[in-house]
């Protein structure tokens, strides 16, 4: 086995997930307005990290920005 080897598989029960790019930055697009709760994950991320949810308003027609401090 090698590093090039190695594959992960991740199953969302929601239709509103997306892949971060290499500077970190995401758009879910399409997401309906209302209360939202966010989770992270990556390989290289500690179980404390792992286990943070970020809570996000989405408005109607309106974009929102946030950051997340992991």
């Amino acid at each position: 086995l090698h590093p090039e080897m190695v594959a992960y598989i991740i199953v969302c029960k929601t239709p509103y997930f997306v892949v971060a790019d290499e500077t970190g930055n995401f758009t879910i697009p399409n997401l309906p307005a209302g209360s939202w709760k966010i989770k992270v994950w990556n390989e290289k991320l500690k179980q404390k990290q792992l286990d943070k949810t970020f809570e996000v308003k989405v408005e109607e027609g309106k974009e929102v920005t946030i950051d997340l401090e992991l």
